[in-house]
């Protein structure tokens, strides 16, 4: 089993119902792959760590590395892992509002992150150190 963390930005200003494509179609198809993780989105950028195995993950990122709406994809960090960090698959988004997003499988709101940010800060690894920083960038 590996991990990936990569990032990348958007290619054009995406909308609410965009974002919440990207939300519905990724849970549905990593579900279906074994892939967890969690998607980080603030102001055009992505940040996100993908867990499964090398076979399934890293055709994956040869996917959204040719996505025609991730650009600059950057892959920070690749390793083989013992066992998953995430668990499940979430998406995090700063500032959006409307009760559809709220609504949304998997949707985590920046705002409520305290918890978040205080158990990455309490078992730290590279992941979720990853995570932190992009949280500390969008206080």
């Amino acid at each position: 089993m590996i991990q990936v963390i990569y990032g990348s930005s958007e290619t054009y200003q995406m909308t609410q119902e965009d974002l919440l494509t990207i939300l519905g179609t990724s849970r549905k198809n990593n579900k279906t792959k074994d892939i967890t993780g969690m998607l980080l989105y603030n102001d055009g950028n992505f940040l996100q760590v993908l867990e499964g195995e090398k076979d399934v993950v890293e055709p994956l990122m040869a996917v959204i590395s040719e996505d025609n709406r991730h650009d600059n994809v950057t892959i920070y960090y690749q390793h083989d892992i013992p066992e998953r960090e995430f668990g499940s698959w979430e998406m995090a988004f700063l500032r959006l509002a409307g009760r559809d997003i709220q609504n949304a499988e998997g949707f985590t709101d920046f705002v409520s992150l305290k918890q978040l940010r205080d158990t990455f800060s309490q078992e730290p690894s590279r992941a979720k150190i990853f995570m932190s920083a992009f949280l500390q960038s969008v206080r």
